[in-house]
């Protein structure tokens, strides 16, 4: 199932033409990656990947204490877009 990172696989599943473009969705697409994320496992990926998502999309220092605390909290993030 993982081939990259979770970043690159979030912006592959979007359709996303550059990482960057992740920072660019609308509020539908958003939830949509909630979707997606919400389907994927959170062991699929480490900590470091989840922490690394949650800091690129909201920009926050908080990491999680886990891959699956992250998940939860990215997931949430998303959703409120």
């Amino acid at each position: 199932m993982k081939a990259g990172s979770l970043l690159d696989t979030m912006s592959i599943q979007m359709g996303c033409t550059y990482l960057s473009d992740l920072c660019f969705l609308s509020g539908f697409q958003y939830r949509k990656l909630a979707e997606i994320l919400n389907s994927l496992p959170a062991e699929a990926f480490d900590l470091r990947e989840w922490n690394d998502a949650l800091h690129y999309l909201t920009r926050e220092n908080q990491p999680g204490m886990n891959a699956e605390q992250s998940r939860a909290v990215l997931i949430a993030w998303l959703l409120k877009q």
